[in-house]
């Protein structure tokens, strides 16, 4: 991976290279609208190189897709209008509208992206927080099974076990009644260990299980 790095770096300072060699044996005239052009162009080139480095490992790496694509093409827009301003003799004024404007709605663009990404992780992240209740609240009900010798209890709590597994995930607000179902099962263990009567206990867990589910 270094080596291809050092590589991405040396490519690219070679098209730096041919471009400005390019670009100054062919210009005459170097007035201020065609050295703001040049620069960009340079910076284009660059952003390229950046661009190719983008690796991102994260959670939601698929979420990048969209914005190193709008990326892209703002850097190939731009490429090839500085290329363009620079051939015709573009004044400053011409220049800084057009760069301004291809700039400016790009950055519109990739922050609006950025918005949508936001609402989806934090969608995403709800719903793995819901998710993994249901998760902790099965497996306890999964533990509590295996230290149960009794058959007729097992047979309850088992009925138990698999209302759980049946448990919706897409609920609003369910944080508080999950925390009361870990509550009740937390109780249930300690009452079968000291081999109470637990019937009324395991009703109380089935309703809250219907109550979350009708959230």
């Amino acid at each position: 991976m270094k080596n291809n790095n050092i590589l991405k770096i040396i490519i690219t300072i070679i098209l730096l290279a041919i471009i400005d060699s390019i670009v100054f044996l062919t210009v005459k005239e170097f007035d201020a609208a065609r050295i703001i052009n040049i620069s960009i162009l340079n910076l284009v080139v660059i952003c390229l190189l950046i661009l190719s480095f983008k690796n991102n490992e994260g959670k939601y790496k698929f979420l990048e897709y969209s914005k190193i694509t709008i990326i892209a093409i703002y850097t190939i827009i731009t490429f090839i209008l500085s290329i363009t301003l620079i051939a015709v003799k573009a004044n400053l004024t011409l220049t800084l509208v057009s760069q301004i404007l291809v700039t400016g709605i790009s950055l519109v663009l990739i922050l609006t992206n950025q918005m949508s990404d936001n609402n989806i992780i934090e969608n995403t992240t709800k719903v793995n927080e819901k998710v993994d209740n249901v998760k902790v609240i099965s497996n306890k009900l999964k533990t509590i099974l295996k230290l149960i010798t009794d058959r007729d209890l097992y047979k309850k709590v088992e009925k138990v076990y698999d209302n759980a597994r049946s448990l919706k995930v897409d609920v609003n607000n369910s944080q508080d009644i999950d925390n009361e179902i870990l509550t009740l099962i937390g109780m249930l263990d300690r009452e079968i260990k000291m081999q109470h009567d637990v019937t009324d206990l395991l009703n109380k867990i089935n309703n809250k299980f219907i109550e979350r589910n009708n959230l």
